[in-house]
């Protein structure tokens, strides 16, 4: 197959994080079972709620800005009241105390490292900048990338359209290379 994309050409490569490079899900289920303790919900499925709560982020994420820690306290509130639980939103903090202990991807590190000989990266997030360095992957990987974009105060339209014409690109790129994986997890 005759691919007329020139990878010459590509220069930088960015990348999500949560979800991307660091396994979100299984590394915060802990600290919603914490949550979920202090609210008197024991016999929740722990991933259920966390299901509902990262629904509710992801709507937040295409409302005007608000700090990430703001729209998980909301996710939060609205999770608890969707499981019909009395628990304190501010319980998120628990949440937010697990960054440090978040998992890379297994992959993450080599494949980064190779990426790096031949490409400028880049991670693009959402995450409030103090959060996103207690990770591992600014914590242990962080000289990699020289560029850090995050979703700024007023900015929320250019990012959107930037992350429509990434994931375009992508798909553009995947489709032409077989070994490339998009996940079209744009809303």
């Amino acid at each position: 197959m005759s691919s007329s994309f020139d990878f010459s050409a590509v220069k930088l490569l960015s990348f999500d994080v949560f979800g991307t490079l660091i396994s979100v899900r299984d590394s915060s289920y802990d600290a919603f079972e914490r949550i979920l303790q202090e609210a008197s919900g024991t016999d929740v499925d722990v991933k259920a709620f966390w299901e509902h709560w990262e629904e509710k982020n992801i709507e937040g994420y295409w409302e005007p800005y608000r700090p990430y820690r703001d729209i998980c306290k909301a996710s939060l509130d609205s999770a608890f009241k969707a499981f019909e639980l009395q628990g304190d939103p501010e319980s998120i903090q628990h949440y937010f105390d697990s960054f440090r202990n978040f998992t890379l991807y297994d992959d993450v590190a080599p494949t980064l490292a190779e990426l790096k000989k031949k490409y400028r990266l880049a991670v693009v997030s959402n995450i409030d900048d103090d959060l996103l360095a207690q990770t591992p992957l600014m914590r242990e990987l962080g000289e990699v990338f020289p560029w850090f974009a995050r979703r700024k105060k007023h900015a929320a339209t250019s990012r959107t359209a930037a992350c429509f014409v990434i994931f375009w690109k992508m798909q553009a790129l995947a489709s032409k290379v077989s070994s490339i994986r998009v996940s079209p997890k744009v809303p």
